[in-house]
């Protein structure tokens, strides 16, 4: 039986979202939203994102660095 690796912080999930943005060739711009996406999500659900979460929180990224 296969055992994998479960990611359990932070960190781990930036990485992730980073070498997967990395593996689809994305822009270096869009590599980093990737990644602080599937970070953020983490953070805020102690879980890995579920596609259609992750594909919301982009679609409302600028929104989360806005000061108002």
């Amino acid at each position: 039986m296969v055992d994998p690796h479960q990611l359990r912080n932070a960190e781990e999930h930036f990485l992730s979202g980073m070498t997967l943005a990395l593996t689809e060739d994305l822009s270096p711009g869009a590599s980093l939203v990737l990644a602080n996406s599937v970070a953020s999500i983490f953070m805020r659900h102690n879980r890995a994102p579920e596609p259609a979460e992750l594909r919301s929180f982009i679609a409302e990224y600028d929104t989360y660095l806005s000061n108002t």
